[in-house]
């Protein structure tokens, strides 16, 4: 049996997922590089965390960060504290069924930062999935809304709402920001490789803040079927995905 040491030190791999679900994609550890360091000791939360890869890429770049998870597919769930145990980051990770449509905690209004990883695709488009995989991938339980109004009820004023979304729906993103008081602060399209288009941006977003979008210059994934440097330089854990 592994070590915790180890799983840590080959982190993503291991972790335990559904062996007929959704699998875990790159995006969830791209959110956590573009999180990045987080400075003294804060409380976020995660809106739909499935197997929990993005927390535990969080945590594991953050000690001084707590964080709540919450995921309402119940054997989703079980293997995110399976997972967590084995990462023995149990100190700073919480795992809570719940649905981010009705979610509320008594923390309402005071979490630091909220990032998520939602379903983007909408029913009926792209390759049929089912179960599990159909959650995690399409907006079933959920759609962009209710995240970004989850987060926004959750953020404290000032506080960061990090997620990953769809170029192509830029423009809705940006609409449901302004309606939830969340101005766009920063965002970063990745390419797969610098002669495609961009297939994710990664946003970040803001509680009540002044207008101030700075567009970073865009992450190529691969050259010549190896990662960049530049890719490994942003999320090391790309190496050993």
């Amino acid at each position: 049996m592994q070590s915790f040491k180890d799983m840590r030190a080959y982190f993503p791999r291991g972790l335990k997922q559904l062996e007929d679900g959704y699998k875990f994609s790159l995006d969830p550890l791209l959110l956590a590089s573009f999180i990045g360091e987080i400075k003294g000791e804060k409380i976020a939360l995660e809106l739909g965390t499935g197997c929990g890869v993005a927390s535990f890429a969080c945590a594991l770049d953050n000690t001084s960060v707590k964080i709540l998870a919450i995921e309402r597919e119940i054997k989703v769930l079980e293997l995110a504290e399976k997972n967590n145990q084995s990462l023995a980051l149990t100190e700073q990770i919480e795992f809570k069924e719940a649905d981010v449509r009705d979610f509320h905690c008594d923390l309402a209004g005071k979490y630091d930062f909220v990032f998520s990883n939602p379903p983007y695709r909408e029913l009926g488009t792209g390759k049929e999935s089912t179960g599990a995989r159909k959650d995690a991938r399409f907006e079933v339980h959920g759609d962009l809304e209710a995240f970004i109004k989850c987060a926004a009820k959750h953020l404290k004023t000032r506080g960061s709402f990090y997620f990953v979304y769809l170029p192509e729906k830029l423009s809705l993103v940006f609409a449901l920001l302004k309606k939830y008081n969340l101005e766009p602060k920063k965002i970063l399209f990745v390419h797969g490789t610098k002669d495609t288009c961009s297939k994710i941006v990664l946003i970040e977003a803001k509680k009540n803040s002044q207008m101030s979008l700075a567009v970073l210059a865009p992450l190529i994934l691969h050259h010549r079927e190896e990662w960049t440097k530049k890719a490994l330089c942003f999320c090391p854990y790309l190496c050993q995905s």
